[in-house]
């Protein structure tokens, strides 16, 4: 009976054994696959982190855009401190009668009259100071290029983003006759 009762011992020693046996493999293989998962998810995240795309910003752009037109559009030429207006003033380019005129007028005045080079050299004074380096810039008046600036070598249909600012201006010359409509457009982009 002696024996009966040690064999019984020993099976219930190695079942129990067994039983310790199989709850610590399953305890390892839970360890091991939790592990395995955090390493997937942990290097899924450093993939989306350091791979993201950057958006263009476009506000910076946007607020140039407006900002040079209503530049344009706000000052007037009496009002104006620029050297090149001021020689244009001097050399009889721009009459003393224009001085209540915007310089956004102006120019599309000067274009009226198919004086485009001094058209240009006034947007470029102004422009040149409103521009961000790291933009392109495209200044028209019905679809005729008065200003342009490239610094990279994305053209406007290449760009992932272009924005437009557009006014239509109508003025007087100085005989009290209408000039335009005159579409001017302000295109610009990275």
């Amino acid at each position: 009976m002696k024996i009966k009762n040690i064999i019984t011992a020993s099976n219930k020693n190695n079942k129990t054994a067994h039983s310790e046996l199989k709850k610590s493999r399953r305890g390892f293989f839970f360890i091991l696959d939790t592990l395995l998962a955090l390493v997937v998810l942990f290097s899924g995240l450093a993939l989306i982190l350091t791979n993201s795309v950057q958006a263009p910003l476009t506000a910076q752009a946007a607020f140039t855009a407006q900002d040079l037109l209503t530049q344009l559009s706000n000052t007037r030429i009496n009002d104006s401190s620029n050297s090149v207006i001021i020689n244009a003033r001097f050399n009889g380019t721009i009459s003393s009668d224009d001085g209540y005129r915007s310089l956004l007028e102006e120019i599309v005045y000067l274009y009226y009259k198919s004086n485009f080079g001094s058209a240009a050299e006034i947007t470029n004074a102004t422009a040149a100071t409103l521009v961000p380096a790291n933009y392109n810039a495209l200044f028209e008046i019905n679809q005729t290029i008065i200003y342009s600036k490239n610094v990279s070598t994305n053209t406007e249909a290449q760009a992932p983003f272009v924005l437009t600012d557009r006014r239509i201006i109508i003025g007087l010359t100085n005989t009290s006759q209408l000039f335009g409509p005159y579409i001017v457009e302000f295109h610009i982009w990275q």
